[in-house]
C-alpha cells in the first residue's frame, strides 16, 4: 500500500515537473538554487516567448551541455536557460498556494484523493509537519529553508504538491543534487531560521526515497555552507531531521541537532515552538 501511494505520487511529481516546470529541459541542467543562473538572464518579457520552439533542448542533447563536468553552453544558450528558471520561478510563486489552479479539474481532484489517502496512512505525517512549519513561517523574524537532495525541479514539485509552497519561499530551496550527482526523489529536510535559529525537518515519509540509509553525502554540507554564508554567522542554527548526512553537515557546522524518527518527535517539536522553546 505504502509503495503504492508512493509511486503514485512520484508520477504525479514528476508529471508536474515534466508539464508545467520544463524538467525535460533541465533534467541534466540541474541547479543547486532557483537564481544560480539568472545572472544570464537579460530580463526579455516572456509573455509571449515560445519555449517549444526555442532550439534549447535541441542543441543541450546535441552538445552535452549540461554535463555535471561544468561545461557551460555560450552566451545565447545559457540566456535560453536562464528564462527557464525565471519561468520556473513565476510559476511557483503564482501557483504555491493553488497548486490545484496548476493542475486542472481532473489532475487536481485525483492530487486531493491522493494526497487524503497519504494522510490516512502516515497518520497525518504532513499535518502534523506543516503545524510546525506555519508557526516558524508566521514569526517576522523567522524563514523556512528547505535543504533536498532532489533536483532541484522535482523538489519543487513535490513542495507544492504537498502544499508546502507557502512554508517555503522558492529562494528559500537548496538541492545537493548537483553536487553529489545523486539519484534521489526525497525532500529530506526542511530548514527553519526563527530569531536566529535555523532548523530543518525530515520530509522523507512522504515518498520513497532512493538514498542509501547510513551513508553521508556531503552535497548537503555544501549547502548549509552556502546557507550560512547567506543568513550570516551571528544566530544560532538548530538542525532537524532523521539521517546521517544532515546530522554530520550539523555537527560540521556546530549546529545542535534534533533527531525526528517518529510521531511523538514531531508533536514534540510543534510542543517545543508552541511554547516558544524555538
Amino acid at each position: 500500500m505504502a509503495v503504492t501511494l508512493g509511486l503514485r505520487m512520484e508520477e504525479m511529481i514528476f508529471n508536474l515537473a515534466d508539464t508545467h516546470l520544463f524538467f525535460n529541459d533541465l533534467e541534466e541542467c540541474d541547479q543547486v538554487h532557483i537564481d544560480d543562473v539568472s545572472s544570464d538572464d537579460n530580463g526579455q518579457d516572456l509573455s509571449t516567448y515560445s519555449f517549444a520552439t526555442d532550439g534549447f533542448h535541441a542543441a543541450a542533447s546535441s552538445a552535452n551541455l549540461c554535463l555535471p563536468t561544468g561545461v557551460r553552453g555560450g552566451v545565447d544558450w545559457m540566456r535560453k536557460l536562464a528564462f527557464r528558471y525565471r519561468r520556473v520561478k513565476e510559476l511557483y510563486n503564482t501557483y504555491k498556494n493553488n497548486v490545484g489552479g496548476l493542475l486542472g479539474p481532473a489532475k487536481r481532484d485525483a492530487w486531493l484523493q491522493l494526497r487524503a489517502e497519504i494522510e490516512g496512512l502516515t497518520d497525518s505525517w504532513l499535518t502534523n509537519a506543516l503545524k510546525s512549519l506555519s508557526i516558524i513561517s508566521t514569526r517576522s523574524n523567522c524563514v523556512n529553508v528547505l535543504v533536498t537532495t532532489t533536483q532541484l525541479i522535482p523538489a519543487l514539485a513535490k513542495v507544492l504538491l504537498y502544499s508546502l509552497g507557502g512554508a517555503f519561499p522558492i529562494e528559500n530551496i537548496y538541492s545537493a543534487t548537483k553536487i553529489e550527482r545523486l539519484e534521489g526523489t526525497g525532500v529530506t529536510s526542511a530548514v527553519a531560521r526563527a530569531d536566529g535559529t535555523l532548523s530543518t525537518i525530515n520530509l522523507s515519509r512522504l515518498a520513497p526515497r532512493r538514498l542509501k540509509k547510513g551513508v553521508v553525502y556531503p552535497g548537503k554540507e555544501s549547502c548549509f555552507e552556502r546557507i550560512v554564508s547567506r543568513f550570516g554567522t551571528n544566530i544560532t542554527y538548530v538542525v532537524i531531521g532523521d539521517g546521517r548526512d544532515e546530522e554530520h553537515a550539523a555537527n560540521q557546522h556546530n549546529m545542535p541537532f534534533w533527531r525526528i524518527s517518529s510521531h511523538s518527535d514531531l508533536l514534540a517539536l510543534h510542543q517545543a515552538l508552541e511554547l516558544e522553546y524555538l
